[in-house]
């Protein structure tokens, strides 16, 4: 049994490589997408020349991938599952356009036509969608604030419909590990040179909160904020850790990036992703039975502790930093459930109530402040409705998914672990990055669709 895990699934091609039928649409939209993203480049990469020169190198790089991709177009999807979790905002490209915003108009579009094509397994997805999105869209409108659509809110939820439409067969999940481990690869060596070299606009550190308090500095990333960076980091821990299980060439990929994952959660200074890293370690190694994981994984963990004393100030800092505020922010999340039990207060409406509830509850001076637990959140916010709306969601997914075998594939344990670390790291984090989640749930909710199909072939093969 552990000899047969050890090596990487060998999955059949989907498709015979011929254009027919309707399924050749969807390949032709995909096309599409990537020869218009090609075609803007050139305008795109002049303007921004124009006023960014430094951005030349990460530009080159582009082009690079870019022409890979068109060669590639298999890997388009992936790719862009790796691009949105690098969070990198719209202000990053002087002005234009999000290529996380743009490129997901095209693949919306054909995630679309593949709800038409398949059409109940569209159903299960919209059921799910509906599930978080129905609570939210209660919140807004009875909200003590006024009515109002959680616009960006629903608009995260489409994520988890894109991924689990666009994302069509075993090999094209397995292509995503690859990618996100790069990805991990990309954002802990970022985070490691902003402490150990110097920070850059795309890798900044955090500035003290006060002034004249000395702070250690703390990597911040693309999305400026340490922990939600070590979040970003730390749920890719399992599939890096997938990737040491496949063996072979991928082995190094996935050993490259559990370290530089590592190394970048611990310049953070994070220590609920520090957590949220260990949990992925001892798990995966638990439930994954592939010695060469075990092995790894342990040297990998006496690596970290020799590497301690390089991040000692980040350390020292973690242990010094006081939980009152959070805990603050956590008794006030519980009394606006307590007041509104039933829709919360709304989406978004956690922060400007604050300061109301804070002249009664601690002694935080802060005037806006975030509640600091997803969980808590979803409470404060959306109540019971939410509560209730989550927790359905999150059981038929797995039900789902874990009816038609994916625990049965080392892909699929790694993907649910990857969803767990994410929940692990949000116990001490707000749903900032949400859309994460929903697109980790969106590739369960498409492995499990895929493994419906080809088991048989997966598992012979």
């Amino acid at each position: 049994m552990e000899g047969s895990r050890a090596e990487p699934l060998r999955y059949p091609v989907a498709g015979n490589g011929k254009l027919g039928g309707p399924q050749a649409l969807s390949d032709l939209l995909i096309v599409a997408g990537a020869l218009m993203l090609a075609a803007s480049l050139p305008l795109v990469a002049l303007r921004v020349l124009s006023f960014k020169p430094g951005l030349f190198p990460f530009l080159v790089l582009g082009t690079i991938v870019g022409i890979w991709l068109i060669r590639n177009p298999r890997w388009i999807v992936p790719c862009y599952i790796g691009l949105v979790w690098t969070s990198i905002e719209a202000a990053y490209f002087g002005g234009l356009p999000s290529p996380i915003e743009s490129a997901g108009l095209v693949l919306l579009a054909v995630a679309t036509w593949q709800a038409l094509l398949r059409l109940d397994y569209t159903r299960e997805v919209l059921i799910i969608c509906g599930l978080i999105a129905i609570p939210l869209l209660a919140g807004g409108i009875a909200s003590p604030q006024g009515m109002e659509v959680p616009v960006d809110a629903l608009k995260n939820v489409t994520f988890l419909f894109l991924i689990a439409l666009i994302v069509r067969t075993i090999k094209d999940v397995d292509r995503a590990t690859v990618t996100l481990s790069w990805i991990g690869v990309f954002l802990g060596a970022g985070a490691l040179f902003s402490i150990f070299g110097h920070p850059t606009r795309l890798f900044p550190l955090k500035a003290p909160e006060f002034q004249f308090q000395v702070i250690a500095p703390r990597a911040a990333g693309p999305i400026g904020d340490p922990n939600f960076f070590a979040l970003v980091m730390a749920a890719l821990t399992p599939f890096a850790l997938y990737l040491i299980a496949c063996g072979r060439r991928r082995q190094w990929l996935g050993a490259l990036a559990t370290i530089l994952i590592i190394g970048g959660v611990l310049a953070t200074g994070s220590r609920g992703g520090m957590l949220a890293v260990g949990f992925a370690i001892v798990t995966c190694g638990i439930v994954m039975p592939v010695r060469r994981l075990r092995v790894v994984a342990t040297v990998v963990v006496l690596l970290t502790l020799v590497a301690l004393p390089l991040f000692a100030i980040q350390r020292q800092d973690a242990e010094g930093r006081s939980t009152e505020g959070r805990l603050t922010e956590n008794k006030i999340a519980l009394a606006m459930f307590a007041d509104h039990p039933v829709t919360g207060v709304g989406p978004s409406q956690y922060p400007p109530l604050y300061r109301d509830y804070s002249r009664n509850i601690g002694n935080d001076t802060r005037p806006i402040r975030e509640p600091h637990s997803l969980p808590l959140e979803v409470a404060a916010e959306q109540g019971i409705a939410g509560i209730l709306g989550w927790l359905v969601a999150f059981a038929a997914v797995f039900r789902f998914a874990l009816r038609r075998g994916i625990w049965d594939l080392l892909l699929g344990r790694a993907l649910a672990l990857a969803v767990a670390t994410y929940m692990v790291a949000s116990l001490f984090l707000h749903g900032s990055e949400i859309r994460l989640l929903w697109l980790l749930l969106g590739l369960v909710m498409a492995l499990g669709h895929a493994v419906s199909r080809e088991a048989p072939e997966a598992r012979s093969a």
